[in-house]
């Protein structure tokens, strides 16, 4: 096995590695979203000479593509190649949807001389993390170009070596799949959900029209496929709750050709490993579905992912077209950018942060960071309101819904479908105008609303995004003062106001505006 030498973080460590002889099998494997030119998620780990850059408009603030592993496997170093190095990016890895290890806090640095972002190379002790998921995210990227991730390297330990890990990625097949019914909007819960490789998506029958029961989905290849044992995940498994209040399958009947097998399945979260009574070979593959179980909520009966295995153990992901989304003419500026919250406050100990943003997909998708703090300190564990799911346009509103939940900026809102608390399901409607197109007394109202719900005095310095305000914060001697000097800033800039029971503030894209820290010890 041929040795070489690996330069691993700023202290310059001359490490040895090799390939690990057994393979590290990948069950899924995207993107949150993948610009036309992008190559896949896999190449970017085998070397294919590709890259990944998000579908965006900007910088991609808040894109990231992620892994999801068979059985795990031992992570201490990780090495990302990008087309350039920017001090200005900065990437976030999450191990297991965290961003903490046994060996502290995961850093990433750049690799002396090279553009590379190396994690856990501070020293030799390594991240030390038995990963069973991975997403790497853009966290910070003020240059406004968008980022190409050119490979990534996982290495795992081994005595005083290095090792590299090689993934085995599922065997990709042309297929198209169709179903016999499926809920509206047809965007957010299509049959090529079930191939997506996203937890969070899955395929639904219409519960407005049927309870489930005789519902089927067909798969079809160009070229045959052997199979002999599937992969499911019922349900829903956007989250704990959404899987309880909706359908999912307890008795499924599979035909292809002559062969045709009944199997049971389980009402519960993760995978399912099924054999099949024999190998097949088959151009087309039905589920016709049986029996179901109901949900608490919801007649809707869902399905979240399918993997075939072939008779050698690889594993089989069809790759099927989704549909079109469909962008009203308002709301098309908008999509694949980030917006933020202009407004930052100041308390007795200094500015306390609200990056609070919103980030629509062109795939149908989005995520919204509530109400969050990176704090003082890189070692301070804060929590952030985070809300995702799908978007589709009604006339001039956006109908957004998905899981709402709490989660600490130390773990991941990918690849982790156990939230504490547990997640709520809801839905609400976004409206938007430019701000000078209110009126002096919505102004003035919208002004006063800010200042109450986020508890702010007057008297207190109010903090403005430094691209609004270079100086950071004006204050004024009473609240109409106050309101006077913002008012001035904000018709300068002309800020977008977004509002919802949700998501309600004046915004600017996020290139502009600087993630924001306490200066509170």
């Amino acid at each position: 096995m041929k040795l070489k030498t690996v330069m691993l973080s700023s202290l310059f460590l001359l490490i040895s590695y090799s390939y690990v002889s057994a393979k590290t099998f990948v069950i899924s494997a995207n993107a949150t979203s993948s610009s036309i030119t992008s190559g896949s998620v896999n190449c970017l780990f085998n070397g294919c000479g590709t890259y990944w850059s998000p579908d965006v408009k900007d910088s991609g603030v808040d894109e990231g593509l992620y892994l999801k592993f068979k059985n795990g496997v031992r992570v201490d170093f990780v090495e990302v190649d990008v087309e350039d190095k920017r001090d200005s990016l900065l990437l976030q890895l999450y191990l297991n949807g965290k961003t903490t290890s046994p060996s502290g806090i995961v850093f990433g640095s750049w690799q002396k001389g090279k553009k590379t972002i190396v994690f856990g190379g501070r020293g030799r002790i390594g991240l030390q993390t038995y990963a069973e998921s991975f997403f790497l995210k853009v966290m910070s990227n003020t240059s406004r170009k968008n980022i190409k991730i050119k490979a990534i390297r996982i290495y795992k330990k081994q005595g005083s070596s290095i090792n590299q890990v090689e993934l085995q990625f599922p065997d990709e097949a042309k297929a198209k799949v169709s179903a016999t019914s499926t809920l509206k909007p047809e965007t957010a819960y299509h049959p090529s959900n079930i191939f997506d490789s996203k937890y969070s998506s899955a395929w639904s029958t219409d519960g407005n029209k049927t309870d489930g029961i005789g519902e089927s989905f067909l798969v079809t290849f160009p070229e045959k496929q052997n199979i002999k044992e599937l992969i499911f995940w019922n349900g829903y498994q956007r989250s704990s709750t959404h899987f309880t209040k909706n359908g999912c399958i307890k008795k499924v009947l599979i035909k292809s050709g002559d062969f045709s097998q009944t199997i049971n399945l389980k009402a519960v979260m993760g995978a399912q490993r099924i054999e099949l009574d024999r190998s097949i070979n088959v151009s087309d593959i039905s589920f016709r579905i049986l029996q179901i179980r109901k949900g608490t909520r919801y007649k809707d009966v869902l399905l979240s992912e399918l993997r075939f295995v072939n008779n050698e153990g690889n594993i089989i992901l069809p790759k099927v077209k989704s549909p079109e989304i469909n962008i009203s003419s308002n709301w098309k500026g908008f999509i694949d950018r980030s917006w933020s919250s202009v407004f930052h406050f100041a308390d007795e100990c200094g500015l306390i942060c609200n990056n609070k943003r919103i980030r629509l997909r062109s795939n149908g998708t989005f995520v919204i960071y509530k109400n969050f703090d990176y704090g003082v300190s890189t070692s301070e564990d804060v929590t952030a309101k985070v809300l995702e799911g799908n978007w589709e346009t009604k006339g001039k509103r956006l109908r957004i819904f998905g899981k709402r939940y709490t989660t600490s900026l130390r773990s991941s809102e990918y690849l982790t479908n156990k939230t504490k608390p547990a997640a709520s399901i809801f839905q609400s409607y976004l409206t938007i105008k430019r701000y000078h197109s209110l009126s002096r007394k919505e102004k003035k109202q919208i002004f006063d609303s800010i200042l109450s719900t986020r508890k702010i005095k007057t008297g207190k310095k109010l903090f403005i995004s430094n691209v609004i305000n270079k100086d950071r914060g004006t204050s004024g001697e009473n609240k109409n003062d106050l309101y006077d000097k913002i008012d001035k800033l904000l018709t300068k800039h002309n800020p977008y106001y977004l509002k919802s029971s949700v998501f309600t503030d004046y915004i600017l894209m996020t290139d502009k505006l600087n993630s924001c820290f306490s200066d509170c010890p």
